[in-house]
């Protein structure tokens, strides 16, 4: 349970639950410490992880079809102010 401001305990249900523990094999927090590059544990440190993207690239195709899109629209809009 945590503490609040005052030092209160606070009724938190969700962190009641015991969250599992996941096994993992890591020299000190490197995964192949001797190695060019090591690898840092996700586990231990999450904050050197490789950044995951947001959201995956769009396939190429769809892509020049939205800019074309986008281009005849604006062609157009340039037309019709004229």
């Amino acid at each position: 349970m945590r503490h609040d401001r005052t030092g209160e305990l606070l009724d938190d249900e969700d962190e009641c639950e015991e969250r599992p523990i996941t096994a993992h094999h890591c020299d000190r927090g490197w995964l192949d410490r001797e190695a060019d590059h090591p690898i840092p544990c996700r586990v231990c440190r999450p904050h050197l992880a490789t950044p995951q993207p947001r959201k995956p690239t769009p396939d190429p195709e769809v892509a020049r079809a939205g800019i074309a899109a986008v281009r005849a629209a604006l062609a157009a809009a340039k037309g019709s102010a004229r």
